[in-house]
Protein backbone atom coordinates (compact mmCIF):
# COMPACT_ATOMS: atom_id res chain seq x y z
CA UNK A 1 0.00 0.00 0.00
CA UNK A 2 1.35 3.48 -0.77
CA UNK A 3 1.92 5.84 2.06
CA UNK A 4 0.05 8.86 0.81
CA UNK A 5 1.15 11.42 3.26
CA UNK A 6 4.84 10.44 3.15
CA UNK A 7 4.39 10.60 -0.35
CA UNK A 8 3.28 14.18 -0.12
CA UNK A 9 5.21 15.27 2.55
CA UNK A 10 8.77 14.36 0.29
CA UNK A 11 7.60 17.03 -2.04
CA UNK A 12 9.27 20.39 -1.35
CA UNK A 13 7.06 23.70 -2.03
CA UNK A 14 8.15 26.81 -2.17
CA UNK A 15 5.44 30.58 -3.32
CA UNK A 16 6.93 33.53 -4.72
CA UNK A 17 6.03 36.64 -6.83
CA UNK A 18 7.78 36.48 -9.85
CA UNK A 19 7.22 38.13 -13.48
CA UNK A 20 5.27 36.42 -15.98
CA UNK A 21 4.52 37.40 -19.92
CA UNK A 22 1.78 39.25 -18.84
CA UNK A 23 3.53 41.21 -15.77
CA UNK A 24 3.81 40.41 -12.29
CA UNK A 25 2.68 36.96 -11.52
CA UNK A 26 2.87 34.63 -9.25
CA UNK A 27 4.90 30.87 -9.01
CA UNK A 28 4.84 27.95 -7.24
CA UNK A 29 7.69 25.43 -7.32
CA UNK A 30 7.36 21.65 -6.57
CA UNK A 31 10.76 19.56 -5.77
CA UNK A 32 10.55 16.41 -4.98
CA UNK A 33 13.85 13.75 -5.62
CA UNK A 34 13.39 10.57 -7.14
CA UNK A 35 15.91 7.50 -6.51
CA UNK A 36 16.17 7.04 -10.61
CA UNK A 37 18.93 7.65 -13.39
CA UNK A 38 17.95 11.35 -14.79
CA UNK A 39 16.77 9.89 -18.27
CA UNK A 40 14.37 7.71 -16.88
CA UNK A 41 12.97 10.44 -14.78
CA UNK A 42 12.45 12.81 -17.80
CA UNK A 43 11.24 9.79 -19.75
CA UNK A 44 8.46 9.65 -17.20
CA UNK A 45 7.66 13.81 -17.76
CA UNK A 46 8.10 13.13 -21.79
CA UNK A 47 7.19 9.91 -23.05
CA UNK A 48 3.43 10.10 -24.02
CA UNK A 49 2.68 6.19 -22.67
CA UNK A 50 4.83 6.81 -19.33
CA UNK A 51 3.32 10.38 -18.67
CA UNK A 52 -0.26 8.67 -19.33
CA UNK A 53 0.38 6.25 -16.51
CA UNK A 54 0.40 8.92 -13.71
CA UNK A 55 -0.69 11.81 -15.30
CA UNK A 56 -3.43 11.30 -17.75
CA UNK A 57 -3.44 10.42 -20.98
CA UNK A 58 -2.40 13.35 -23.23
CA UNK A 59 -2.61 13.96 -26.80
CA UNK A 60 -1.30 16.34 -29.44
CA UNK A 61 1.60 17.46 -31.17
CA UNK A 62 4.27 16.87 -28.64
CA UNK A 63 7.22 19.05 -29.60
CA UNK A 64 8.20 22.65 -30.14
CA UNK A 65 5.13 24.71 -31.50
CA UNK A 66 2.80 21.98 -31.20
CA UNK A 67 -0.28 21.80 -29.07
CA UNK A 68 -1.48 19.22 -25.90
CA UNK A 69 -4.35 18.15 -23.86
CA UNK A 70 -4.31 16.49 -21.33
CA UNK A 71 -7.50 14.26 -20.94
CA UNK A 72 -10.43 16.06 -18.53
CA UNK A 73 -7.63 18.18 -17.72
CA UNK A 74 -5.44 21.06 -19.19
CA UNK A 75 -3.88 21.62 -22.84
CA UNK A 76 -1.42 24.45 -24.25
CA UNK A 77 0.88 25.26 -26.44
CA UNK A 78 4.50 23.77 -26.13
CA UNK A 79 7.15 26.79 -26.52
CA UNK A 80 10.26 25.14 -25.27
CA UNK A 81 11.52 21.52 -25.55
CA UNK A 82 14.76 19.15 -25.73
CA UNK A 83 16.22 16.21 -24.76
CA UNK A 84 17.25 16.53 -21.02
CA UNK A 85 16.27 20.08 -20.88
CA UNK A 86 13.53 22.42 -19.47
CA UNK A 87 10.19 21.53 -21.41
CA UNK A 88 7.61 24.90 -21.18
CA UNK A 89 4.38 24.56 -21.46
CA UNK A 90 1.06 27.01 -21.66
CA UNK A 91 -1.27 25.62 -19.28
CA UNK A 92 -4.93 26.40 -19.86
CA UNK A 93 -7.74 24.47 -18.28
CA UNK A 94 -11.34 25.16 -19.73
CA UNK A 95 -12.05 28.78 -20.54
CA UNK A 96 -9.76 29.49 -17.76
CA UNK A 97 -6.42 32.14 -18.13
CA UNK A 98 -3.29 30.77 -19.74
CA UNK A 99 -0.70 30.00 -17.15
CA UNK A 100 2.80 28.60 -17.81
CA UNK A 101 4.67 25.40 -16.21
CA UNK A 102 8.10 24.38 -16.87
CA UNK A 103 9.59 21.43 -15.75
CA UNK A 104 13.17 20.60 -15.44
CA UNK A 105 15.93 18.43 -13.93
CA UNK A 106 19.31 19.72 -12.85
CA UNK A 107 22.32 18.48 -14.91
CA UNK A 108 23.90 15.41 -14.20
CA UNK A 109 27.18 13.55 -14.97
CA UNK A 110 26.23 10.54 -13.01
CA UNK A 111 23.46 8.79 -14.30
CA UNK A 112 22.93 6.54 -11.89
CA UNK A 113 22.42 9.43 -9.15
CA UNK A 114 19.18 10.39 -7.81
CA UNK A 115 17.58 13.14 -9.23
CA UNK A 116 15.79 16.40 -8.36
CA UNK A 117 12.66 16.80 -10.43
CA UNK A 118 11.34 20.75 -10.63
CA UNK A 119 8.13 21.79 -11.67
CA UNK A 120 7.71 25.53 -11.41
CA UNK A 121 3.65 26.74 -12.21
CA UNK A 122 3.51 30.92 -13.03
CA UNK A 123 0.17 32.75 -13.05
CA UNK A 124 -0.37 36.48 -13.98
CA UNK A 125 -1.68 38.50 -10.69
CA UNK A 126 -4.99 38.83 -10.88
CA UNK A 127 -6.83 41.81 -9.09
CA UNK A 128 -7.79 39.11 -6.44
CA UNK A 129 -4.51 37.90 -5.60
CA UNK A 130 -3.62 41.65 -4.03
Amino acid sequence: MIDIVNQINTIQREMSNQAVVAGEGRSVLLRRVYDAPTEDVWSACTDPERLGRWRGPVEGDLRVGGMFQLKDDAGGEIPRCGELRPIKVTWVFGEGMPTEAEVRLPPSDDIAAAVALAVQHLAPETSGDR
